[in-house]
């Protein structure tokens, strides 16, 4: 057998303790790291499922838990980045911060104690993914729903109002949801009993008015988390200048339309597409296929790549609506990738968006899908498990813009929708900020997002709601998409073509900007 080279060697060592920590935390939070939907979790599935088990966010196990990070960061120290190869050094930087960042979000933010719609959104997706898998595992996942409800009801320490209405707001859809499955009357008495129980703990938990972290938690956050590298002051800029070019775009693109009439009249004057039948989820299914076909015409997508990994189109279940967005994209870890989920709304709450093909590219192709896709198809383990929310969203709201130059988008009508979700993204985002540092109140942050013309009261006061939930996530689109525009220019700069650029970006897994940049820049 051939001598390993010290950076085979260092490469193994790694690739071993990347198996040893997902196996572990795939243990301990079987759910969560099984489900893209808990973005400060790695992503893994065991083999060897133990579908009696669910999350362990008890004191003592998060306590075992933090244990474990500590000793595993030590072991990361040991493999000394400063003397390893360039490509581990990289590799053991992005451990190190999935890792810290897990340890501050359960010993500091802790969602576990204060969010209970954390708990049933677990629920939820434990439920649905044990039926998928088999009856036999659902019932394992059944009989053990009240045990984690139980616990999970001994871990609030304190319930903001906020999330206590809107976990309340849940319990009726999982309701509904669970009545609707062919259950024994065995589970379904189990199930009902463990979520009326639940509600009732709700109901006598003394609510807490006030829902924000502390400012320097949430500075922490959108910093190291997130990974946007830079100032609360800062961040507020580039928002600012995003809202002004956003502005710029559509002021241009609605006088090519109609000259003389302001933007927002121009927008709300270009029709909503009409599915055949009424049947919104095959609209989709064509408009993913007009976008993988233009992948595979313009050498960005390769017919073995996505090979066994299609999309499939899905009404966003009734029981996560009050905390999943409008449209939404899940891919369940494995390799090689099996293809994933698009989440969207039913055809009754609301009319297909206008803007719906480019939001189809920030879900399949060249967004979510394809990223998610070559993540989970890459050679080494710990590229595919990692996932950073400000590459991953910052990657789907580029790539949308980036089919103008492959040519699949054009004209002012296309410019004018792409420049309306720049711009509302851009709001999204200040909202977060503003909320979360304490500049603005719920109701404020809704009353901005109404003054933009995109959204009415009951929608802008539900998009706020969920924005509190997971703090300082809606800034990744805007400073994600700036981060990837700023490599693309000067990788185009270079003589490099647009798909040759998507290819390069999402070849590496979720390795961060600056890594991305000193390997499709040099």
């Amino acid at each position: 057998m051939k001598d390993q080279t010290p950076k085979e060697a260092t490469a193994a060592r790694l690739d071993a303790l990347v198996g040893e920590i997902c196996t572990d935390l795939a243990a301990r939070f079987p759910v969560c790291l099984a489900s893209d939907e808990f973005h400060f979790f790695p992503h893994y599935m065991s083999d060897r499922r133990n579908w009696s088990r669910w999350d362990d966010f008890s004191d003592a196990g998060i306590q075992e838990c933090l244990w474990n990070i500590s000793r595993w960061q030590e072991r990361i120290e040991r493999l000394s980045p400063h003397k390893s190869p360039s490509e581990v050094a990289e590799a053991l930087d992005m451990l190190t911060r999935t890792l810290t960042t897990l340890d501050e979000q359960l010993r500091y933010v802790q969602p576990h104690k204060t969010q209970p719609t954390f708990c049933l959104t677990i629920v939820s997706i434990g439920l649905a993914e044990a039926l998928e898998h088999s009856r036999k595992a659902f019932e394992q996942r059944a009989r053990g729903l009240p045990g984690f409800l139980d616990a999970a009801m001994a871990n609030f320490s304190r319930v903001p109002i906020l999330y206590r209405d809107m976990a309340l707001e849940m319990l009726p859809g999982l309701r509904a949801w669970a009545a609707g499955l062919d259950l024994t009357g065995g589970e379904r008495r189990n199930i009902d009993a463990a979520l009326d129980r639940f509600g009732d703990h709700l109901g006598r938990v003394a609510p807490d008015p006030e829902f924000r972290l502390d400012l320097d938690l949430y500075t922490r956050i959108v910093d190291y988390h997130l990974g946007c590298r830079m100032g609360l002051d800062e961040l507020a800029w580039h928002l600012d200048r995003e809202i002004e070019a956003a502005v710029d775009q559509l002021s241009a693109s609605a006088r090519r339309i109609a000259p003389g009439k302001a933007w927002q009249s121009v927008f709300k004057s270009l029709p909503h597409p009409s599915p055949a039948s009424n049947d919104v989820a095959a609209l989709y299914e064509s408009g993913i296929d007009q976008l993988r076909r233009h992948g595979l015409e313009a050498g960005f997508l390769t017919t073995e790549a996505m090979a066994g990994c299609d999309v499939e189109v899905k009404i966003i279940p009734e029981h996560l609506r009050p905390v999943r967005a409008d449209a939404a994209y899940s891919m369940p870890p494995g390799h090689p990738p099996r293809g994933g989920v698009f989440f969207i709304q039913p055809r009754d709450r609301q009319p297909v968006p206008r803007d719906m093909m480019l939001l189809a590219a920030h879900e399949t192709y060249p967004g979510h899908h394809l990223l998610d896709t070559r993540r989970w198809g890459h050679p080494r383990p710990l590229r595919r498990c990692l996932e950073f929310p400000l590459f991953y969203e910052g990657w789907a709201s580029f790539g949308e813009e980036i089919l103008f130059d492959t040519g699949f988008f054009s004209g002012p009508a296309n410019r004018l929708l792409s420049a309306k979700r720049r711009f509302w993204r851009a709001h999204r985002g200040r909202a977060d900020l503003n909320i979360h540092s304490g500049r603005w109140r719920p109701e404020e942050a809704a009353q901005a997002l109404i003054a933009t013309g995109l959204a009415n009261h009951d929608t802008a006061t539900a998009m706020v709601r969920r924005y509190a939930l997971k703090p300082g996530y809606q800034l990744s689109y805007t400073i994600g998409r700036q981060k990837f525009r700023q490599i693309y220019t000067t990788y185009l700069d270079s003589g490099r073509k647009p798909a040759q650029f998507i290819r390069d970006a999402v070849s590496h897994g979720e390795i961060g900007f600056d890594y991305l940049a000193q390997r499709l820049l040099g």
